[in-house]
């Protein structure tokens, strides 16, 4: 595998993938990043783990954006362009919450939001979440997180 990294500021890594081959490797093991595209971290069910998600329940699934020093997750991220589920192109936002909050202790103001259970194209044995979406400069970015699907 071919890895490239960046650094943005002084604590961003960005870890672009550029091997071809990671596009076949399936997502349950790795997710393969095109070249320029944002590697954000997100946190499924902030506060929970393991992140269990019952497909049969009717409601939605929080996911925070996280910020970084260089990175303001409430200010920078196309609420609008979000997408989240077993690919990352399930079109599944339900609302984004208007008080941003920091879920991970680090000080910084997270983006949280929230997507439909039953719209993010979870299967059994899906062990990622995949997140997609837009800054409000338009680069894309992506985000995973580990996932138990649960279906009863």
């Amino acid at each position: 595998m071919n890895f490239k990294s960046m650094t943005i500021g002084l604590s961003t890594s960005i870890l672009l993938l550029l091997s071809a081959a990671m596009a076949s490797v399936p997502a349950s093991a790795t997710t393969y990043v095109p070249p320029g595209e944002l590697t954000l971290g997100i946190d499924i069910k902030p506060h929970s783990y393991p992140n269990s998600i019952n497909m049969k329940n009717r409601g939605n699934v929080p996911v925070a954006i996280l910020s970084t020093p260089d990175f303001d997750a409430p200010s920078m991220v196309d609420t609008s362009s979000l997408k989240f589920g077993r690919t990352g192109d399930e079109s599944s936002l339900a609302f984004c919450s208007h008080s941003p909050e920091d879920v991970n202790g680090d000080g910084l103001l997270d983006l949280v939001c929230h997507f439909y259970t039953q719209k993010t194209g979870f299967k059994a044995g899906d062990t990622i979440g995949i997140l997609t979406g837009t800054t409000v400069d338009g680069v894309t970015f992506v985000g995973t997180d580990s996932v138990r699907i649960l279906f009863g």
